[in-house]
C-alpha cells in the first residue's frame, strides 16, 4: 500500500461520499487494520466509542449509531462484515482502490499515431497495406496475394520512411523494375510499355498523389 496515495484517495474520493460519522468509523477501522498491515479486525461489541468520533453535542457515538454506520459502509462496499458473533463484528476493510466504482477507470494507453506506425517490418502491418491495395499491385494493378507481394517504398530508403504514406503493396516485377526510380517515373514507364492505358495512368498518378497526402489510410 502506498500510504500517500491511499490517503489522497480517502480524502478526494471516499470522504465526499460519506457522512462525517461514517467517515469517522471508516478511519477508525482503517487505523486498526490496513495501517497496521492487517485486512480485518474484530469490532468488539463493548469497544470504547470515544476513539471513533463524536456525535450530537460532542458526545461519543452511541452503539446503535456505530452499528448503523458499519452496516451502511458494508452496503456500499466500503467494508465487508464477515461475521457477527456475541463478541462483535468481524470486519474486513477495503482500500479505496478495492472499492468497486470508486476510482475513475484507468485510461487505456493511447495507440501510436498512424503516421508513426511501421508498415514495413511488422508482418501484420504489411498485410494491412496489401488489403488497402485491394490485393492488386499499386503500380500495374496485377492481382497479388499474401504469398507473392512485396512492400515497396515509394521514396526509396534511406530517404523514405516506413509509414503508410510511403509504402505500397506491389508485385515482384514492379519492385524489381522500379529500383531507385521515382514512383511517377515508374508509372510512366509502365504506360510506355503498354502495361497501363492512359486512363489507368491518370488514375494511378492520382492515387499516388493521395497516398503522399496521407489520404490512403490502411484499415485498423
Amino acid at each position: 500500500m502506498d500510504l500517500r496515495v491511499t490517503l489522497e484517495q480517502i480524502v478526494d474520493l471516499l470522504a465526499p461520499r460519506l457522512r462525517p460519522t461514517e467517515l469517522a468509523v471508516y478511519l477508525h477501522l482503517f487505523r486498526h487494520t490496513r495501517l497496521k498491515g492487517d485486512l480485518e479486525v474484530l469490532f468488539a461489541a463493548g469497544a470504547p466509542r470515544t476513539s471513533i468520533g463524536v456525535g450530537h453535542r460532542g458526545r461519543p457515538l452511541s452503539r446503535s449509531t456505530v452499528h448503523a454506520r458499519l452496516r451502511r459502509l458494508a452496503r456500499n462496499g466500503f467494508i465487508e462484515i464477515l461475521a457477527v458473533t456475541h463478541n462483535g463484528m468481524q470486519v474486513l476493510v477495503r482500500l479505496p482502490e478495492e472499492i468497486p466504482g470508486l476510482l475513475p477507470p484507468a485510461a487505456e494507453p493511447a495507440a501510436p499515431a498512424l503516421a508513426a506506425v511501421d508498415f514495413y517490418t511488422d508482418e501484420s502491418n504489411r498485410l494491412r497495406i496489401l488489403q488497402r491495395e485491394d490485393y492488386r499491385c499499386f503500380y500495374c494493378r496485377r492481382a497479388i496475394d499474401s504469398t507473392n507481394f512485396v512492400i515497396e517504398h515509394v521514396v526509396s530508403r534511406p530517404y523514405g520512411d516506413n509509414s503508410y504514406k510511403n509504402v505500397v503493396a506491389a508485385c515482384c516485377s514492379c519492385n524489381n523494375r522500379k529500383g531507385w526510380a521515382s514512383a511517377e517515373g515508374h508509372l510512366r514507364a509502365l504506360y510506355r510499355q503498354g502495361l497501363l492505358d492512359s486512363g489507368e495512368l491518370c488514375r494511378r498518378l492520382h492515387a499516388l498523389h493521395r497516398l503522399k497526402n496521407g489520404d490512403l489510410k490502411p484499415a485498423a
